[in-house]
C-alpha cells in the first residue's frame, strides 16, 4: 500500500504527494509573479479547483447507477472517488489555451505545474521502495492462523469443517478481503455497503476479516447493528494487515481469481468507489 504515517495518522501516498504538489506549485507560482508580475498564483489555484471538481464530476457520472440512490454521497470525498485522467485532461487544455492566447504567462504556469510534476514523481519514487512486493493471497503463511467465525452464515459453519486449508475454498473466483473492526467508524460506515455488494455480486467472494477481537464482540456487533454477512473470519493477531503492509482500518483487498492481489485500498469504500475498485478483478470480457 502507498500510505504515509504521520504520527498516529495514516495518509493515501498519492493524495498527500497531491496536496504537497499543490503547495510548492502555489509557491512556485508567487515566486514568479513577484519577480515577472502577473496571475500566476491565481491561475494555478483557479486551474486545480477546477480540475478537482472535473475529476470528481467525471467519476460520480461513471458510477451515476451508485450515487443515484444516495445523491449526498457525491459529496462524500472519503470514498476517494476521482477520475485522475479527466483532472489531467483539464490541466492539458489549460497548458494549449495559454500558449496561444497568453503566451506572456505560458512560462510561468508550465514552470509551477512543472514544480508539482517533479514532486509527486519524486514522491512516487520514494515510496516505490516501500511498496513491497505481495504474493499470491493463498500462499501467505498466516493463513492458517484464521479463524471462521461461527454462529453466523451457515456457509462460513461450512468451510469450518475443512481445516487450515479453508481459505482456499475461495480460490477460483474473484475475492474482495476486507479488514475490519468493530471500534474502527468507518469499518462500521461502510459495512452496509459491503454486505449489499455481497448480495448483488454473486460471482465475487466478499470475505471480512476481523482483526484482533473476540467472537462474542463482533457477533454482539452484527446483531446490534442488523448486518447479515457470509464468510467471517477472526485474525485475532492482526496477522492479515501485518501481510499487506497496512497501516490501519479498514484495508480492502481485491484479488482476481488466480489469487493475484490487483488493488488495495486503505480507507472507507462508497457503493461507487466498491464498483470502481470490482472492474480490476472481474474476468477480461
Amino acid at each position: 500500500m502507498n500510505v504515509i504515517q504521520i504520527g498516529p495518522f495514516t495518509l493515501d501516498g498519492l493524495i498527500f504527494l497531491c496536496v504537497v504538489a499543490f503547495a510548492a506549485a502555489m509557491f512556485a507560482a508567487m515566486r514568479y509573479d513577484k519577480k515577472h508580475g502577473g496571475q500566476v498564483e491565481k491561475i494555478v489555484w483557479w486551474l486545480t479547483v477546477g480540475a478537482a471538481l472535473v475529476g470528481r464530476l467525471v467519476f460520480v457520472l461513471r458510477f451515476w447507477s451508485a450515487y443515484s440512490a444516495q445523491p449526498m454521497e457525491i459529496i462524500n470525498i472519503r470514498d476517494g472517488g476521482f477520475d485522475w485522467r479527466a483532472a489531467l485532461v483539464v490541466y492539458g487544455l489549460a497548458l494549449v489555451v495559454f500558449w496561444f492566447r497568453r503566451r506572456s504567462l505560458f512560462k510561468g504556469l508550465i514552470g509551477s505545474l512543472g514544480v508539482a510534476v517533479l514532486v509527486i514523481g519524486g514522491g512516487l519514487l520514494w515510496l516505490s521502495p516501500q511498496k513491497k512486493d505481495i504474493p499470491n493471497w493463498y500462499q501467505m503463511a498466516h493463513l492458517e492462523h484464521l479463524q471462521p467465525l461461527l454462529g453466523t452464515a451457515s456457509d462460513t459453519a461450512q468451510i469450518a469443517q475443512d481445516g487450515e486449508g479453508a481459505m482456499m475454498h475461495y480460490q477460483g473466483k474473484p475475492t474482495v478481503i476486507n479488514l475490519w473492526a468493530t471500534w474502527c467508524p468507518p469499518c462500521r460506515r461502510e459495512m452496509p455497503v459491503l454486505e449489499q455488494a455481497q448480495k448483488k455480486h454473486q460471482d465475487v467472494n466478499f470475505v471480512f476479516i476481523n482483526q484482533g477481537e473476540q467472537a462474542e464482540q463482533i457477533l454482539a456487533f452484527l446483531e446490534e447493528q442488523g448486518l447479515d454477512l457470509s464468510n467471517l473470519w477472526l485474525d485475532s493477531n492482526g496477522l492479515s494487515g501485518q501481510a499487506i503492509h497496512s497501516k490501519g482500518l479498514p484495508s480492502t483487498i481485491f484479488i482476481d481469481s488466480s489469487g493475484q492481489i490487483k488493488n488495495t485500498r486503505l480507507g472507507e469504500l462508497s457503493a461507487a468507489s466498491l464498483e470502481f475498485y470490482l472492474e480490476s478483478i472481474q474476468p477480461q470480457k
